[in-house]
């Protein structure tokens, strides 16, 4: 209770202060704040910031705040002082500060800052001050004002902003006619006007309230650009405000006086094609029908901009183009996606230009078409030139509205084949599932061409439902395209049934009676859908009587989408007296080994049994093939005794190689004998290449550790790295229970980070060296981070420390006992890369000649 009482106090303390008179606490920060310098420790400023955000949700405290902020202003305060107390006063001033910064409004250094602050007040006093500071500032100061008042946009200051208009400061001019733009309204466009009448007379036509004469000085200087933007401002303000009248008026004058740049005129075009399409309209008609280029361009793209009415009028000039024109409008127009073009596309798909009849069946596909329109995209799509028919099939994909599908379903049952195909055709990427029943008996529709786009259709749009009579099609097919159609109809559909047995039960009991050529088709969409039961039906169709289905049966169990169907295949292999079943049988038993998730020893196993049923070389070729895969010394020794055999010695050679290869890292004396006899085997140059690459690496790592057991992570809450690296694990307590599991270590570094990951963690590599005697040695050591190092149970090296890997970057002589001596390793790491790697040399950094390495 006294703590609580005690920061009650000391919060009361706080806010008395800020309410304190004159006399300031030491620790005040506006008081600190008087003789603050920019470049100064900024925690002054700071606490300031604290202050005014900690005061904004109270109003009270607030307003004491910002008065003491004001007195500042008023104060001898250092210039970076008040610059800063007019920066709080625009987040925390009312019309309480106008009058403090309204003194700084002719201060040169200040002057900006001071009208920022009131820029942003809501009260009209900051107004009337920015007003009046008009009558009393000067030069950058005075300009800064008039922007100000601009970007407050109030029409009361009109009048206080006219007079300066015939200021003698080109900049001053300039300003005023940028801020009366941002103002808007009559009475600024009238002073626009007065301006624009001093370089064009014609400005003046239809009277003027207000006379401006501007010096000859800043006539010459002042910028003509801006003025036409102000004009440009005022005619979107009118337009925003509902007046599009007035708004098209400013905009019909600035694009017909000649004096005025381009880019503007064309601004001014677009806004008139906005407020007043009548009064665009013929003007991009007459650009479109102009020789320049880009004008024609310009108008183009104006005319996206046209409401409905003006694209109604331009749409109505359209005969009066050039056909170059008219493709590249189409498709601005159509871009508006306005639905009142369909009649006018619908005229223009009859043009007697093609690209003209191109861009206007494209647009269709754009917009909502209705009975009409599909009836002319499907007679363009059957009878159509090759670009028409191409626009049109896209169109008739993509035209909205249900009154196409109803057109399109009323095609499919008419007398004209052409088109019900295309009607066909355009159902499914239309996704018209109304199509559907007029799809179903399309399928059986006495012309080819369309039955076999109904099959397409139907792969899109049909449900599991409708396969029986998607299979049915399938034993009518005339040819293979229609066979070929079915089938992928038949797998696609029934893939949608999430009933494995019912997705391929239609399939199956359609098989027995079907013809031959059908049967082909079924089984192979039975193998392309997989399941336990379609392999049953196809391994006793691979005894069928008739060659192609028998034959078709095995294809598809080589080709089958999972396991399941190897016993299948090497049966076929082991039994079948027709070679060219066999091989396919062993090449698909062999594509089933290599899928994923099997280990070395399931893939070795199965690689003896295609062994024990390879009888001829090329079969024997295909197994070794895959038996190169696996990096195993079975592996090695399975495949050396094939280098003796004339026909297979290359083969066999790649094969022991690649092993080698494999292996190179935990047994390098069995890889590098291997590779020896391979080099002794075979001339050819492949081969020798993959030895020579054995060779090369095994070279590389001479001396290297390159097997090891690895323990770990090991870890403890909340402790790093450093203090890991004392801690007591497992591997290095007597009796301690280790997993340990073998890793490689390629080049002779073990990626720790890549097998073990994390932070602050240690882990444990562990091996043996066999030496043949009794003597001394190197050990070359590198890791990332901290390693220590026991060997034979004694601790011979430790680097509590924080690097990245460089081999041999710690070294230590050692002794070896004759025969096994364990070596062990504790890396630590703290975060990042991760890795350790050992070197065996002698003392003086030669080859130690006789010694093993083992992980164990």
């Amino acid at each position: 209770m006294k703590i609580r009482s005690l920061q009650f106090g000391l919060r009361l303390t706080a806010m008395l202060c800020l309410f304190a008179a004159p006399v300031l606490a030491a620790d005040d920060p506006v008081g600190a704040l008087k003789t603050y310098a920019y470049g100064q420790d900024r925690a002054k400023l700071t606490a300031v910031e604290d202050a005014v955000r900690a005061a904004l949700p109270d109003p009270a405290a607030a307003r004491a705040l910002e008065a003491r902020l004001d007195a500042i202003l008023d104060s001898d305060a250092t210039p970076d002082a008040k610059d800063f107390a007019c920066r709080q006063l625009r987040v925390i001033g009312t019309a309480q500060s106008v009058p403090a910064l309204a003194k700084l409004l002719g201060d040169e250094r200040l002057s900006s800052i001071a009208r920022y602050a009131l820029q942003n007040l809501p009260d009209a006093a900051a107004s009337d001050a920015l007003r009046q500071a008009l009558k009393t500032t000067n030069d950058k100061p005075l300009v800064g004002v008039i922007n100000s008042l601009g970007e407050r946009r109030e029409n009361d200051s009109v009048p206080a902003l006219v007079p300066l208009l015939e200021n003698s400061d080109p900049a001053v001019v300039d300003a005023v006619v940028a801020a009366l733009g941002k103002i808007g309204g009559d009475d600024a466009l009238d002073a626009l006007r007065a301006v624009a009448s001093n370089y064009e007379p014609s400005a003046a036509d239809g009277g003027l309230r207000t006379e401006v004469k501007l010096s000859d000085a800043v006539k010459g200087k002042l910028n003509v650009t801006a003025l036409v933007d102000a004009f440009l401002r005022c005619a979107e303000g009118f337009a925003q405000d509902g007046d599009t009248g007035l708004a098209a008026q400013v905009y019909s004058r600035i694009y017909e006086t000649a004096l005025v740049p381009k880019p503007a005129r064309l601004a001014a075009l677009r806004g008139l094609a906005v407020t007043e399409p009548d009064a665009a309209v013929p003007i991009l008609l007459a650009l479109l029908k102009g020789d320049d280029a880009f004008m024609r361009v310009t108008a183009i793209g104006v005319a996206r901009q046209l409401s409905a009415d003006g694209v109604s009028q331009m749409v109505a000039g359209f005969d009066q183009l050039p056909v170059s024109v008219l493709p590249p409008l189409i498709a601005a127009l159509v871009d508006r996606h306005d639905d009142a073009l369909v009649p006018a596309l619908l005229k223009l798909a009859k043009h007697s230009d093609p690209d003209v009849r191109v861009a206007a069946l494209q647009g269709l596909g754009l917009l909502d078409g209705n009975a009409e329109v599909a009836t002319l995209l499907l007679q363009t799509a059957a009878t159509g030139p090759g670009a028409e028919r191409d626009a049109a099939r896209e169109s008739l994909r993509r035209v909205r509205g249900a009154a196409v599908d109803g057109v399109l379903a009323e095609t499919i049952r008419g007398n004209d084949a052409s088109l019900r195909a295309e009607a066909v055709r355009a159902a499914a990427p239309r996704g018209a599932k109304s199509a559907l029943p007029e799809l179903l008996k399309a399928a059986d529709d006495p012309e080819e061409t369309v039955r076999v786009a109904a099959l397409e259709s139907l792969a899109s749009l049909a449900d599991a439902d409708q396969l029986p009579v998607i299979v049915a099609r399938l034993g009518k097919a005339a040819n293979d395209t229609e066979r070929d159609a079915a089938v992928n109809a038949a797998v696609t559909v029934a893939r949608r049934n999430a009933d494995a047995a019912a997705r391929t039960a239609p399939l199956i009991a359609a098989l027995d009676p079907a013809k031959p050529a059908t049967k082909v088709a079924l089984i192979g969409a039975l193998g392309a859908l997989g399941g336990a039961d379609a392999l049953k039906a196809v391994t006793a169709a691979a005894n069928d009587g008739d060659p192609a289905v028998a034959g078709a049966a095995i294809h598809a169990l080589a080709g089958w989408p999972d396991a399941s169907a190897m016993d299948a295949l090497m049966t076929i292999a082991r039994t079948s007296d027709n070679p060219t079943h066999c091989v396919v049988a062993l090449r698909g038993f062999l594509q089933q080994v290599e899928q994923p998730g099997r280990t070395p020893e399931q893939a070795l196993a199965l690689y003896r049994q295609a062994l024990a049923v390879a009888n001829r070389a090329d079969e024997k070729r295909l197994v070794l093939a895959g038996l190169s895969t696996v990096p195993s010394l079975p592996a090695l020794q399975l495949a050396e005794p094939f280098l003796d055999d004339p026909a297979l010695k290359d083969e066999a050679g790649l094969a022991v190689a690649k092993i080698a290869q494999g292996i190179a890292n935990t047994a390098p004396d069995a890889a590098r004998a291997a590779v020896a006899k391979v080099e002794a085997a075979t001339r050819n140059e492949t081969v020798l290449a993959q030895a020579r690459q054995v060779t090369d690496y095994l070279e590389r790592s001479q001396d290297y550790v390159n097997a090891w057991l690895l323990a770990g992570p090991f870890t403890k809450d909340g402790a790093t790295m450093t203090e890991l690296f004392d801690m007591a694990f497992p591997p290095e307590q007597a009796g301690g229970t280790v997993a340990w599991r073998l890793v490689p270590a390629a080049n002779g570094v073990v990626p720790l980070d890549q097998l073990v990951g994390g932070d602050n963690r240690v882990a444990y590599l562990r091996a043996t060296i066999i030496s043949p005697q009794a003597q001394r040695a190197r050990l070359e050591i590198g890791s990332d981070d901290g390693v220590k190092v026991w060997l034979n149970g004694k601790v011979v090296h430790a680097n509590n420390v924080d690097r990245g890997y460089v081999a041999g970057q710690d070294k230590m002589d050692v002794a070896l006992n004759a025969g096994k001596n364990v070596l062990l390793l504790k890396v630590t790491q703290g975060g990042g890369g991760w890795a350790a790697g050992c070197r065996i040399r002698a003392a003086d950094g030669t080859k130690l000649p006789g010694l093993q390495v083992k992980a164990e």
